[in-house]
């Protein structure tokens, strides 16, 4: 007959708690509740500049506006924003003409390669 071994049951049960922990971090730091929900949201996120370790540029449409955020690890900025009509219309245009969004944008990506 074999015996009950505390340590191994520990080590197990310890396991099991760290392996809850970590799917439940990743569930809420890395899916969007929004999208697992079938809700259809009117905010987008297009794109992210990681400018350092606790700062970056965030360009968020949300109702036929772009807005250029700056993130920190307390508070939130609203650097420039656009009104746009259709996404797919302005990709066909190019960069013929470049608003004062892109060239904050644009700056900021040449400072950072520098």
């Amino acid at each position: 007959m074999s015996q009950f071994d505390p340590i191994y049951a520990l080590v197990v049960f310890i396991a099991l708690i760290f392996s809850f922990l970590l799917l439940a971090w990743f569930i809420r730091n890395k899916t969007s509740l929004v999208s697992l929900a079938g809700g259809d949201s009117n905010i987008r996120l297009s794109s992210t500049f990681r400018l350092d370790s606790k700062n970056k540029l965030c360009v968020v449409e949300y109702r036929n506006k772009r807005l250029l955020l700056g993130v920190g690890p307390n508070s939130l900025n609203i650097l420039d924003s656009e009104d746009f009509e259709d996404p797919s219309a302005e990709m066909q245009e190019g960069t013929k003409e470049q608003g004062p969004f892109r060239k904050v944008f644009n700056n900021a990506l040449k400072q950072r390669d520098s």
